[in-house]
């Protein structure tokens, strides 16, 4: 369910989207279980759809956020302001549809009772019907804040100078199982209170028929929860932070994944990462789908040259036996050479991969 919610909420442009926001995990510093994903966290992607925090790149060692979790010799990213931020906020009562063409809401009418705490903008709850056979959506009842980071290239300038012993501090002092481009920095973020999520595929379109409701308040929390009363040819999970009542649960990540060069990878982490991972046209990424050989052309300069507009980006690094490695990142599309000896890192403000 997670990389077909992915996939299709990745559509509307908001970035990464979680269907696991909240991870909970007993080892995580108090203020990331409270407070959630920070500007400047780096960490993996689950196999359930959530982040896996590692550390953060913003603050010192001593950070509540990084004691005992940040590679040897760490120095966090320098003249990093934490108030070089823009915030928005998510309405009462919102939600994103993978296709707002084809996914249609209304409200649910009931007795007209009103759950303590549950905005009225929400009301009884919300339903969703679907002349589709494939989608996603995303439910927001209490709404959500959304913040970004106005300088991203510093981070990406700063990920490309410790890539390195990022991932042999995640493989081998943090015991996770990497694999090249798996390694995340996040610069901006969306995040809620409570959340609904929900995505179905190859389904009879007409039998696609969801309702979410708000609920009575679980265990000693005072804050309201809310479910999927009715859940029809669909697959759904919800959850709100009911312990500190902070919006801390990521329905979507911005910033940058990280990869370095194949052979420099399989050097220090053998036997877990092929090229074809990154090749594979399956995934989230969209790379530029000619042969490897090509790769050991100098006439591939050429045809980029002549394939993008002065709107594009290209960085254009010579390594040893005129091999050319390239970096091109462009705003809605990325094709990269792993033929390099920098880190290559992909901004995924937009789209992302597994």
């Amino acid at each position: 369910e997670c990389e077909i919610y992915a996939k299709m909420l990745l559509l509307r442009k908001n970035g990464y989207p979680l269907w696991e926001p909240k991870t909970e995990n007993a080892l995580y510093p108090e203020i990331y279980q409270e407070k959630g994903s920070h500007i400047g966290d780096v960490g993996i992607l689950n196999l359930f759809g959530g982040f896996d925090y590692l550390f953060n790149v913003c603050h010192e060692a001593t950070h509540p956020l990084n004691v005992g979790r940040v590679p040897d010799n760490f120095k966090p990213i320098p003249d990093f302001n934490a108030n070089d931020v823009v915030e928005n906020k998510y309405r009462l009562g919102d939600y994103v549809l993978s296709d707002p063409k084809q996914i249609h809401q209304s409200r649910v009418q009931g007795s007209g009772n009103q759950f303590e705490g549950v905005p009225k903008e929400f009301g009884e709850g919300q339903a969703f019907s679907s002349t589709t056979s494939t989608g996603a959506i995303l439910i927001l009842p209490e709404g959500g804040k959304r913040v970004d980071h106005l300088r991203p290239e510093t981070f990406a300038n700063y990920a490309a100078d410790h890539a390195a012993s990022w991932y042999t501090h995640a493989t081998v002092a943090m015991g996770r199982e990497t694999r090249n481009g798996s390694l995340y920095l996040i610069t901006g973020f969306d995040k809620a209170r409570a959340w609904g999520s929900a995505t179905f595929r190859n389904a009879n379109a007409e039998d696609v028929s969801l309702e979410f409701v708000p609920e009575s308040s679980r265990g000693n929390s005072s804050y309201p929860s809310y479910d999927f009363r009715i859940c029809h040819s669909a697959a759904a999970t919800s959850d709100a932070d009911g312990t500190y009542g902070e919006q801390s649960g990521s329905v979507f990540l911005r910033g940058y994944k990280i990869a370095l060069r194949h052979s420099w990878f399989r050097r220090m982490i053998p036997g877990i990462i092929n090229a074809s991972d990154f090749l594979d046209p399956d995934r989230s990424f969209r790379f530029l789908k000619h042969p490897v050989s090509w790769l050991l052309s100098l006439s591939l300069l050429d045809w980029i040259k002549r394939q993008f507009s002065s709107d594009h980006i290209v960085d254009f690094y010579s390594v040893s036996n005129a091999r050319v490695c390239l970096h091109i990142s462009i705003y809605w599309y990325e094709a990269y050479c792993f033929y390099t000896h920098r880190p290559i890192i992909h901004q995924m403000q937009l789209t992302a991969g597994y």
